[in-house]
């Protein structure tokens, strides 16, 4: 599904965007700026977001197809990587900041997404 729907994703009327980007501005803007992932990044859209914020962004993605119009849409600032929402590709305690915009309502068990947002944020 995520590979036919990676072409149209951004182009969709999707309301849904207009109400959380607004929101992670609101909740990040003045968090101390840092590596900051977006988990289950899609077409990158809240990386470029976070990058623009200032954060150095990395967006993460199991589908190929997503990453490819990620990475295309976003500036050479913004790094993406194939991932899973319960294995992130980065060392525990290596990150200031997730953010997952969307995704998680198709998880049935979030518990080990939460605890692998958990392993890799830096403490405090």
């Amino acid at each position: 599904m995520r590979t036919r729907s990676a072409r149209t994703y951004d182009s969709e009327d999707n309301g849904l965007f207009d109400l959380d980007e607004p929101l992670i501005d609101a909740i990040v803007t003045d968090l101390p700026k840092g590596r900051a992932i977006d988990a289950a990044c899609g077409t990158g859209r809240l990386a470029v977001q976070l990058a623009a914020l200032g954060f150095q962004a990395i967006g993460v993605d199991s589908s190929a197809a997503m990453l490819a119009r990620a990475r295309a849409r976003a500036a050479a600032d913004v790094a993406f990587a194939g991932g899973e929402l319960t294995a992130l590709p980065f060392p525990t305690a290596a990150v200031d900041l997730v953010v997952s915009g969307l995704a998680l309502t198709h998880v049935d068990d979030l518990a080990p997404v939460y605890a692998e947002f958990a392993r890799v944020l830096n403490r405090g």
